[in-house]
């Protein structure tokens, strides 16, 4: 089963990816590159075996590549339109639009101290992960107050939200760096947006 992230707006949200940071390389440059070999011993060294052990990349030789250098850059999140059956979310948001939202080369989970990772590349890429989604939120609020969020796992969008774990979370005080950030099965979260500065008349 799988733990699926849900967005609710008052207004309409851009669809796709957003946060990930690509660079072009000619691809016979990428592949000699320290990063790129470093890689390659990486992944020997955990078990697995390099795609180019096993595909023939020759035609790419002059070729510009686009690659995410580190897990940091390929960090970001991706926002989909919900599918029709999860029509029955509606009941656990007061916002009318509904999104589905997936961390991309990390997580939406992470502790407040760094030091709790043996893998920091994975602490770097899940904070980006959860800025790129309060950014979003900051972006996209209009003249919205808040928007909230919800998580479950597949197949359980119309159970009850487990209501002793609903959560606020204000943006005016809020560090995720510092807070670290959460989200538990059936927990609602309302995120409470930096006030707005008008002009005054």
């Amino acid at each position: 089963m799988s733990r699926f992230y849900y967005i609710a707006s008052s207004y309409e949200l851009p669809l796709g990816e957003r946060g990930g940071i690509f660079h072009t390389f000619p691809y016979s440059d990428w592949i000699t590159s320290p990063e790129y070999l470093a890689n390659q011993e990486k992944q020997r060294a955990d078990g697995m075996v390099p795609l180019t052990d096993i595909v023939d990349f020759s035609t790419f030789a002059d070729r510009d590549v686009m690659i995410y250098k580190t897990q940091e850059d390929a960090a970001g999140i991706f926002i989909q339109e919900i599918p029709r059956w999860a029509g029955v979310l509606q009941k656990h948001f007061h916002h009318p639009c509904i999104y589905m939202i997936s961390p991309e080369s990390g997580d939406f989970n992470i502790e407040a101290d760094p030091d709790q990772y043996e893998d920091l590349d994975a602490y770097r890429a899940s904070l980006k992960c959860c800025r790129e989604l309060f950014k979003l939120m900051e972006e996209y609020r209009g003249d919205a107050e808040d928007f909230e969020l919800y998580t479950c796992w597949s197949g359980e969008e119309d159970e009850p939200r487990n209501i002793k774990l609903d959560r606020i979370i204000d943006l005016n005080t809020y560090d995720v760096a510092q807070q670290g950030f959460e989200m538990l099965e059936k927990q609602y979260v309302l995120v409470k947006l930096p006030m707005l500065h008008r002009a005054i008349e």
